[in-house]
């Protein structure tokens, strides 16, 4: 780990979630953070910051492409080399933190959360984890997370979604 005299990523994407989710108890503090600030919700890949999007592909083992929203990706394990295996449901963030909230198709399908931090230009993983239930938008993310739905755990040192 690096050291410096600034205040470490996980503290300020801890503190951007903690402003998302102002005001509960059960969500984790990275994603909560996000949702209590004033964020930006992007609608399409190409929205999202050039430098989460490409530490987000990085930690993919397999296949580093996402599909936007509502476009075709391998859901399952019937899959067509054409598409990707990823496909993006929602993503948010500020100048300093962003969640993008993604399926991940194959054998067997699953939705992740991950969450950076943004620092100059790079990216780094603060958190990565799932919700409880499948929502669709950054309302319902938010609901999720008033009922300790959200996972966050810490981020992975190889490629492994």
């Amino acid at each position: 780990m690096r050291r410096s005299r600034t205040i470490p990523a996980a503290l300020v994407g801890a503190a951007f979630l903690s402003r998302l989710f102002a005001g509960t108890t059960s969500m984790p503090s990275p994603v909560k953070e996000i949702l209590g600030t004033a964020y930006v919700q992007a609608t399409t890949v190409e929205q999202i910051p050039r430098l989460a999007l490409t530490a987000l592909l990085n930690l993919m083992k397999h296949d580093p492409r996402m599909a936007n929203p509502g476009d075709p990706f391998n859901a399952t394990d019937v899959v067509d080399t054409a598409v990707p295996m990823h496909r993006l449901v929602l993503a948010a963030g500020s100048s300093e933190s962003w969640l993008i909230y993604y399926e991940h198709g194959g054998r067997g399908y699953q939705r992740h959360l991950v969450v950076f931090t943004l620092s100059g230009d790079s990216a780094e993983c603060c958190c990565v984890g799932n919700v409880g239930k499948q929502v669709e938008s950054i309302g319902a993310l938010h609901k999720a997370g008033k009922k300790g739905l959200i996972t966050c755990d810490p981020c992975p040192k190889e490629p492994y979604l």
